[in-house]
């Protein structure tokens, strides 16, 4: 009987240790956004205290207000959204029959291609600015949102290419070739079989080329120097003065440029962690 009841105990111990340890990352995962949100909602005298409170005294919504009347904090959000979802079409027109062929055709110099995505892909993004900057002037597309689109798809295609690729695979070929018997042409193929299939990959590859774009930094502050211009990711350094950082304005501008990934996040996790994994196995 003693036996049975250690038995017992042992699992539910375990799961219990588990539980609170899942509750500690957790906690510590969250408290940076909770801290955002705290010190976006207090008035600056309670931020530089000694020793801060991790409850708020006092919620001040003041901060809100005065990121968009002191800045054009409006434009700021509605420039990254449109450059975030013209990545986003850019890359995923791009990476879509790339990434096919590259999982589905045979041909001379598919490996080498390949290889030429992947190594694309580890160049940083430093090292590429100045080339590219050069060339935008060339071409007059500095202080547009065309450059900032061709710059962002730049970085984030090579990734897109190889998470769809993955995914590609993954659609069984004997479909495919029953296709093909039945009369069915490669492109017709691919349009009514592979891309129904393939959702999951290509919503979690959309979302992936999106955050990244709305979230880039060096890009956007290096080819757009206009107030009206900026993204929101540029637009929150701003806040930083010479003799002093309005952390106040800071944190409730990083909670609002937040919430669009948050909700897109909740709409669509799950394509977004099938898409993920499904890529990370097979590709």
């Amino acid at each position: 009987m003693r036996g049975r009841l250690r038995s017992r105990r042992g699992p539910a111990i375990v799961r219990a240790l588990r539980i609170a340890l899942l509750a500690v990352v957790t906690a510590l995962l969250l408290f940076p956004f909770y801290w955002t949100l705290l010190t976006s909602l207090q008035h600056r005298g309670a931020i530089y205290k000694t020793h801060p409170s991790l409850l708020p005294e006092a919620f001040r919504w003041q901060s809100y207000l005065e990121i968009f009347q002191l800045r054009p904090f409006d434009l700021w959000l509605q420039n990254s959204f449109v450059i975030a979802a013209g990545t986003t079409a850019l890359s995923m027109a791009l990476a879509i029959p790339a990434a096919y062929s590259l999982a589905r055709f045979t041909y001379r110099g598919k490996r080498a291609l390949g290889l030429v995505v992947l190594v694309t892909q580890m160049l940083p993004a430093s090292l590429i600015v100045v080339p590219m900057y050069l060339a935008f002037l060339r071409f007059g597309l500095l202080e547009s949102r065309v450059g900032v689109i061709l710059a962002h798809a730049s970085m984030t295609l090579p990734y897109a290419i190889w998470m769809l690729r993955g995914f590609f695979e993954t659609v069984p070929m004997e479909i495919l070739e029953a296709a093909l018997v039945d009369g069915c042409s490669r492109v017709r193929a691919m349009l009514r079989i592979s891309l129904p299939l393939a959702v999951p990959g290509i919503v979690g590859a959309g979302l992936y080329v999106f955050e990244t774009s709305w979230n880039e930094y060096l890009f956007a502050r290096t080819f757009i120097s206009r107030g009206e211009n900026m993204l929101v990711s540029v637009g929150i350094s701003t806040f930083i003065g010479e003799y002093t950082v309005f952390w106040h304005q800071i944190m409730a501008a990083a909670v609002i440029s937040a919430l669009p990934a948050f909700i897109i996040f909740f709409v669509f996790q799950r394509f977004l962690v099938q898409g993920l994994s499904s890529g990370a196995v097979k590709g």
